[in-house]
This record gives structure tokens, C-alpha cells and sequence, in this order.
């Protein structure tokens, strides 16, 4: 289909993992390629890039954007425009050239709604002349979508509904049952930081706005394929300045008295019951000591005295590890709680943390901290975050997050029960999802988790929305990078909105895309053995596809997507998807 000029503006579909920059000379025109395809029950990210391509009073048109589609659900399709964000640090010294950018610049991620407001308002975009924008597109496909050519059209109308650009593009639905199902095929973590909502949205902690918020997100989080979520059964001990705090965010009501301790549970039974109804099926349990090595306890809050509301801080930094006051603490609390996990019939769901990413020195004090742990846990895996491979190796964790870098080695090691995350440290080679890195760095962690057979993967900040090791708190519209600490991106993943709940990212979609990767994947090898599968995607990248050694073009999916409709397993017989539509 051919993109319209009119009034000297333009608007093209582009791919939706080109992330579009003001000062782009050119951008890639998508209606000039092959249909796109479309699987039944997924959703189809498109975008379109526009601008003015001369003054011309565009400095005053205001547009709003109109989706025509012939596909079903059109009526469901939602429209965001995409927004840039400053980043101050896009990355360390001596990263890698697969980068949009490694100096300080304005980058697109932000997705802010273009859907029409309660109020009856209907958000407007802006043309401005010689600097490209773009609008991203969630347009569902139904279930029960019939296979064939459709076209899709986007257009710019003023409020006199006069049409300023348009383009259009073939979407062929594939006939297959591929993505019907949105469960998700690996386990996803993201780590859900209780503290910041509070702290961003001024509300006290586990007050009814606080837990309209945090439910807000969870629901969210299981609209976006992330099944896991961190529990703070008492604050985490994640990112804290030694001998510094965060906000207190504790679930599980403490009573000291008399030498005894008793315990209150309701917050954590309303906690779990939300993200089990909110698409959550395991609940990661925050670290039991703090981090980088279990050295000390963490911040415990409880009442000491009868008929008090009043808390103090009964252990903390002050607390090592071998003491044993807070042993006896743990010989008290674990049992309770288990047994309320037990009754609640909640221990098949629950895992574990010691403490996030311990090192090579630390194996002492983790090791006697597990030892005061697992004695209670009755089978419920231990899980952490580890970048030194010995953990998993010696068995010390039950379920080994390791660091991107090292992960394959330990499977070929012989441990089973493996995740995978990467951190802010990883600049060359690797995947992340920096926001100066290309869209498709970022999606490239589907297709590699199925091809490595990886169960799971964990990701630090959701909404990390404070400076490194919270010294204070950020505004994440204006500091992506933690206060110059970590690459920008690498704190979050979403955006706090003003009414309570996530502003979505160019990112957080691409890590949608990973999923429905990983479940496209997935639904073939059940077909045809995980073996074939695996040796499709080394035939479509050109070389044996690993976490480290992976094509690094956007083409590439459309590649492996053409391959997964083609494959006679897909549909029973072999078909060909042409700009035609469906050739029998």
C-alpha cells in the first residue's frame, strides 16, 4: 500500500522495533515489504512515524489519530504516542557498537495513551516540521480470526476533520491456534519496589490508596506476562546504603513481648490473594538477610509493648548475620508462617530469597544463613540472584537466577532448575534493555531463553524510581539512570501515571514481543520436538543462536515468524504466506 503526503505532512509504518528520533534523516518504510503477519490471539504492535516536512502553519496543527481496520477487535486497538526521555548516562565506557546511542541524548520510550479521555477529551498529536515522532498501536487479534488479507490504516484528522496524512498496511492472519493461549511459557520476575509507589504518589504505606495502587500495577504486571512477583514479607534490603534505610514496606505484623514474639498476617494474606487473582501464580518471598552476602538482617519492624501501635526497629544493619537473637527470630517466625502458607494451601506457589547477588566472599555467611532458613521451609525452593557460578554449583541455591553471562556454563554443569538476568554491568554482547540500545537487543531474550532452555528470567526494577542505593528518591520522567549510576533504562521499566497506575514503555513491549516469542516457539515444539525447533532458529539466524551470539536485525523476527507460519506442523499442511494473502 502506498503512504498519502497531503498538506506537506507524512506519516509511514515503520517497524515497531525501530525506535524513531527527532533528527532521524530517513526512517524504514514497512509498507514496502512483505505482509505483516498476525497470529490469532496475539497482539500486533504497529507504529507509524510523522512529521511536517515544512513549517507551513504545522506549528499550530494539532491532530487527533483515527485507526481504520478491517481486522477484528479493531474497536479494542489502543494508540499511544511515543515520548522521549533524557538520558544523561545511556551507558558505561567501553560498551559494545550495537547501540542507537552512547552519548547523553533525548530517546524515545515513554507510551503515553491517545485513547479518548472519561472527560469526553480526545488527546491530540502535534506535527512538527522536519522532526519525526511516532504513534505505537496495540491492535488485539482475535481468537477467532479469519485467515486472510486485511489492511490497516492510520490517519491524521484535525478538528475540522480535515485528513492531514494517512498510511496503510496489508496484515495477513496466519490460520493458526499458535498464541490463543496467553499463558506464559517461561517464568517472568520483575521486581515490584512497594516503597517507591508510595513515595511517588505521597500516600502512606498499605493505607487504601496505597493498596489501590500497588493492585493497580500487579494487574498490570499479569497483563504483561510477568507471573512472579517480590513479596516483602519485611523491607527489602535491595539497593539500601549500608546503615541506610528505605521506606518501611512490611507485610507481616511483628509483636515482641515478653520474650516472645507473636505474629499478624492479614496484610500478607490480602497481598497474596490480589497477585493470585491478578494473573501472579508464584510469590517470590523478599530476601531473609541483606543483600550482597546475608552479613546482616534486615530492617524488622514490630510492637513491644501491650496495646501499643507504636513500632521500633528490633533488628537491622546492626544485626549480623551470627547473631543469634535473630535466629531465634526466624525459629519463631518460619514455622508460623509456613504453616499459615500450609492452611492457606499457598507453599506450591511460594520461593525464597537469602540474599540478592552474594559474591565469591561471601559464601560463608550465605551458607549459614541458608542454614537458619531451609530447616522450615518444607521443600519451598531457595532463589537468588547469583553472578558468581560456585552458588548453584555447590547446590547452595535451589533455584540459580544467574547472570547472563555465566548461565549457559552452569547448565552444562548439570543444574536444572536455572533463570536467567542480566544487570546493568552488561554492555557488550549481551541482551538488555537499555533505552540507548535498538528495540531489538531488548526483544532477542524470548528467542534466546527457548533456544538455551532457560526457565525463567528476573529483572531487578519494574519501578525503581530512586537514586542508587536510594539516597533519595527521582523523578523518572527526568532521571533515567538512577542519579548517573546505572545505564538509562536499567532502574525501570514502567512509568508512574496520574492516576495511579503504570505509563507503559517502548521497552516493556518489547518484552511482551520476548513472550510471545518464547510461547510461538513453545507451541511448535510441542508439534515437533524442542530439537527441531531450536534447529529452525540456528537455520533462520544464519548460525547457532546463543545468549552472547545473536542477529542483531530487526528482520530477523519477521524471518523466524515467516518460518513458524511455513512450518507444515503449524497448520497440518504447508502453507505460504504472499502479499497476496493466503496461498493454499
Amino acid at each position: 500500500m502506498q503512504n498519502h503526503v497531503q498538506q506537506k505532512a507524512t506519516a509511514v509504518f515503520v517497524d515497531n522495533l525501530e525506535k524513531i528520533r527527532p533528527t532521524d534523516t530517513a526512517v524504514g518504510n514497512l509498507a514496502d515489504r512483505d505482509n505483516l503477519l498476525a497470529f490469532p490471539g496475539e497482539t500486533l504492535g504497529l507504529q507509524v512515524a510523522f512529521r511536517a516536512e515544512e513549517f507551513q502553519d504545522y506549528d499550530r496543527v494539532r491532530c487527533k489519530v483515527k485507526l481504520v481496520s478491517g481486522l477484528p477487535l479493531a474497536d479494542s486497538a489502543k494508540v499511544f504516542l511515543v515520548k522521549l526521555v533524557p538520558c544523561t548516562l545511556t551507558t558505561y565506557p567501553g560498551a559494545d557498537k550495537n547501540y542507537l546511542e552512547t552519548k547523553p541524548a533525548l530517546l524515545p520510550d515513554i507510551l503515553q495513551s491517545l485513547d479518548d479521555e472519561p472527560s469526553g477529551n480526545i488527546p491530540r498529536v502535534r506535527f512538527l516540521p522536519e522532526h519525526w515522532q511516532s504513534v505505537w498501536i496495540d491492535h488485539p487479534i482475535a481468537a477467532d480470526a479469519a485467515p486472510g488479507t486485511y489492511t490497516v490504516s492510520v490517519e491524521f484528522i484535525d478538528d475540522v476533520d480535515k485528513l492531514h496524512a494517512s498510511a496503510s498496511i496489508h496484515v495477513t492472519v496466519v490460520p493458526s491456534a499458535v498464541l490463543v493461549d496467553r499463558t506464559p511459557t517461561f517464568s517472568h520476575s520483575e521486581w515490584l519496589h512497594t516503597d517507591c509507589l508510595a513515595t511517588y504518589y505521597n500516600v502512606d504505606v498499605f493505607s487504601e490508596e496505597h493498596w489501590k495502587i500497588v493492585e493497580s500495577y500487579v494487574a498490570f504486571m499479569g497483563q504483561h506476562s510477568i507471573d512472579t512477583l517480590l513479596t516483602p514479607l519485611f523491607t527489602p534490603t535491595l539497593d539500601t546504603a549500608r546503615g541506610g534505610e528505605r521506606l518501611t514496606v512490611q507485610l507481616v505484623g511483628v509483636s515482641a513481648e515478653n520474650g516472645g514474639y507473636r505474629f499478624d498476617f492479614t496484610r500478607l494474606e490480602r497481598w497474596i490473594s490480589m497477585a493470585l487473582t491478578s494473573g501472579i501464580t508464584t510469590i517470590e518471598f523478599g530476601p531473609l538477610f541483606t543483600q550482597w552476602g546475608a552479613k546482616h538482617a534486615p530492617k524488622v519492624m514490630a510492637t513491644t509493648a501491650a496495646g501499643s501501635m507504636a513500632e521500633t526497629r528490633i533488628f537491622g544493619w546492626e544485626t549480623d548475620v551470627g547473631d543469634g537473637s535473630y535466629g531465634e527470630f526466624l525459629s519463631a517466625l518460619l514455622p508460623a508462617l509456613v504453616g499459615f502458607l500450609t492452611d492457606k494451601g499457598w507453599t506450591a506457589h511460594c520461593v525464597w530469597h537469602i540474599s540478592d547477588e552474594p559474591g565469591s566472599d561471601d559464601i560463608d555467611s550465605y551458607s549459614y544463613a541458608r542454614s537458619l532458613v531451609t530447616p522450615h521451609l518444607k521443600g519451598m525452593p531457595i532463589m537468588d540472584a547469583i553472578s558468581d557460578s560456585s552458588y548453584a554449583l555447590s547446590g547452595l541455591v535451589d533455584r540459580a537466577v544467574s547472570i547472563v553471562g555465566e548461565v549457559e556454563g552452569v547448565m552444562a554443569a548439570g543444574v536444572s532448575d536455572v533463570w536467567a538476568y542480566y544487570s546493568c554491568a552488561y554492555t557488550t554482547n549481551f541482551t538488555n534493555r537499555h533505552i540507548g540500545m535498538p528495540g531489538s537487543r531488548t526483544r532477542i531474550i524470548g528467542v534466546q531463553l527457548f533456544r538455551s532452555g532457560i526457565g525463567g528470567f528476573l529483572h531487578w526494577g519494574f519501578n525503581f524510581w530512586n537514586s542508587q542505593y536510594s539516597l533519595e528518591t527521582i523523578n523518572p520522567y527526568l532521571v533515567t539512570d538512577a542519579g548517573m549510576a546505572f545505564p538509562a533504562g536499567d532502574p525501570f521499566i514502567v512509568y508512574p501515571g496520574a492516576n495511579g497506575s503504570p505509563v507503559s514503555s517502548l521497552r516493556l513491549k518489547y518484552m511482551d514481543q520476548a513472550a510471545d516469542d518464547h510461547r510461538l516457539l513453545s507451541h511448535l515444539a510441542a508439534q515437533i520436538g524442542r530439537q527441531s525447533v531450536c534447529e529452525l532458529i540456528d537455520e533462520v539466524a544464519g548460525h547457532e543462536l546463543t545468549l552472547e551470539t545473536y542477529p542483531h536485525d530487526a528482520s530477523f523476527f519477521t524471518r523466524l515468524r515467516r518460518a513458524v507460519a511455513d512450518h507444515p506442523a503449524n497448520s497440518g499442511h504447508h502453507r505460504r504466506w504472499t502479499m497476496q494473502g493466503v496461498d493454499a
